[in-house]
């Protein structure tokens, strides 16, 4: 399941709950979309590249929509 617009991010499946059997196939679905979800996720250390043009809120002058991380207000 893809993430919200938000950018949440939910199983597919309902979490394994103590003394149940684990399905495989139940497994192996959480796990794919997982793995689908860390793919298409941009990676913090510059490996791949945006393939969207980066979206940002509308900001003011006092809270811009990109700042840095010592100087959120400029």
């Amino acid at each position: 399941m893809p993430r919200s617009v938000s950018g949440v991010y939910t199983l597919p499946n309902a979490p394994v709950v103590t003394n149940t059997t684990i399905v495989s196939t139940d497994e192996n679905t959480t796990r794919s979309d997982m793995a689908s979800e860390l793919t298409n996720s941009l990676d913090r250390s510059g490996r791949g590249g945006m393939l969207a043009p980066l979206q940002l809120v509308d900001g003011t002058p006092s809270l811009p929509g990109l700042t840095f991380s010592s100087d959120v207000n400029t």
